[in-house]
């Protein structure tokens, strides 16, 4: 111990981080082993961390991308029901935004069948409307059930 005493000053810091080190090495969990593993894990986690930041992103701009979808159907909507526009011009638009959406146009093609794409694209117009709490809601389905038998020769049941 005396012989600790008798270093010159400036060798205190070297040997207090050398010491320190240790006993923060001797104190995780596992020694030192599991802290050199924590380390050569970093540059995985670091990768794993990239990979999630740029998922988010993705999200985040596919969430963009359906909230915009939605915003243009609502408009369109609302001139349908304010009958500004025709169920054919609105189906025209719905066709539009569904071409880009495998997901969508594989739905309405399990809930109705092999249809061509206009009247599939009528039919979720129907869709839409219905499920709007409108207080004018019959009159209105009923208008588009007219104008899609005009144009299909037959009422959009299911």
């Amino acid at each position: 111990m005396s012989r600790v005493l008798s270093l010159p000053r400036w060798a205190f810091v070297p040997l207090c981080l050398v010491v320190a080190t240790g006993l923060v090495a001797l104190s995780y969990p596992g020694g030192l082993a599991a802290a050199c593993r924590d380390v050569q894990d970093s540059g995985e986690l670091n990768e794993a961390i990239t990979t999630a930041q740029q998922e988010s992103e993705e999200l985040s701009d596919r969430t963009l991308h359906v909230a915009d979808r939605i915003a243009v159907k609502e408009a369109l909507v609302t001139r349908l029901v304010e009958g500004e526009l025709t169920l054919d011009q609105v189906a025209a638009q719905f066709a539009e935004l569904n071409a880009t959406e495998p997901i969508k146009m594989t739905s309405l093609r399990w809930r109705y069948g092999e249809l061509p794409d206009d009247e599939l694209a009528a039919r979720s117009v129907i869709e839409y409307v219905d499920s709007r709490d409108l207080p004018n809601r019959t009159q209105i389905l009923d208008r588009l059930d007219r104008q899609f038998q005009a144009r299909f020769g037959h009422r959009p049941g299911p």
